[in-house]
Parts: C-alpha cells; structure tokens; sequence
C-alpha cells in the first residue's frame, strides 16, 4: 500500500511539473502505478507463504 501511495506521489508530481495533462500520458503512468501495486501484492503474498513456514 505504501509503494501504491509513493507511486500515486511521483505521477502526480510529474504531472505537475510537466504541467501537461495528457490522457496519454496519465494513461502511461497509472499503468505503471498499477504495476507496481501488483509487485506489492505479490511480495506481501510470498513473504506470508514462505514466511510462515520458518
């Protein structure tokens, strides 16, 4: 959750210094902030799944 907020931050803040507010672009980065939620969830998974086992 706390690198879906980073990420939420630096896309806005890009966006603001770019003052360009593309559909593209947003597009662009809202994929990748989705990424990076995703890498999130899948090490919070493998850290229960394997952690637990020690």
């Amino acid at each position: 959750m706390r690198i879906l907020c980073a990420a939420g931050l630096i896309a806005a803040a890009a966006s603001y210094r770019s003052k360009q507010f593309d559909v593209e672009i947003m597009l662009k980065l809202l994929l990748v902030s989705v990424g990076f939620f995703l890498v999130a969830v899948l090490i919070e998974w493998q850290r229960e799944k394997f952690g637990g086992k020690k």
